[in-house]
């Protein structure tokens, strides 16, 4: 009896609890193959997103752009039905006159001749940048995943342990890789 008990509530719990809702990462987020073009994209509690995007143009020059708009996320059955977790359209806009290397200056923002732009967020980690005709697979940047700049690389190596004990101190070595 117990057994049955248990079998039917395990059943039912996804009913009660609910499914949740998945959100994308806010972050930096870069097209992969391509060196130099990041999207900074930070994402409010209600939803509110601001992206810039940073890149080099043909005189390779910085260039930076920005959308903001509130981003639409799938339900958590549409999600389960495979759909995207999130979508963001909005302009783009230009941006210039404030950067870390100008004098001090309000920045120069203005419709950009680009139109409008769309982000799907496929998962957590993945998405789109879609503006006219071009596609741009993006993902997550995550520190974790680039080995040689995440701290324990830089931490490798032999070390000594010292711990004060009553009896007087222990010393161990260890290597880290």
């Amino acid at each position: 009896m117990r057994l049955r008990f248990l079998v039917i509530l395990m059943g039912l719990l996804p009913i009660f609890a609910g499914a949740q809702t998945l959100r994308p990462s806010s972050g930096l987020w870069w097209e992969e193959p391509v060196t130099g073009r990041f999207y900074s994209v930070e994402i409010a509690p209600s939803g509110r997103t601001f992206v810039v995007i940073s890149e080099f143009g043909a005189d390779g020059k910085p260039v930076w752009r920005s959308m903001r708009g509130d981003l639409v996320v799938s339900s958590a059955a549409e999600q389960a039905a495979g759909a995207a977790l999130a979508t963001l359209q909005a302009p783009l806009l230009e941006l210039d006159g404030a950067c870390p290397s100008c004098p001090v200056a309000a920045p120069n923002v203005r419709p950009s001749e680009l139109g409008a732009a769309t982000i799907v967020f496929h998962t957590h980690a993945q998405a789109e940048f879609q503006q006219g005709a071009i596609r741009r697979p993006l993902r997550y940047f995550a520190p974790a995943d680039q080995t040689a700049d995440f701290p324990a690389a830089r931490l490798a190596g032999d070390y000594s342990l010292v711990s004060r004990e009553p009896g007087g101190p222990t010393y161990q070595t260890i290597a880290l890789s």
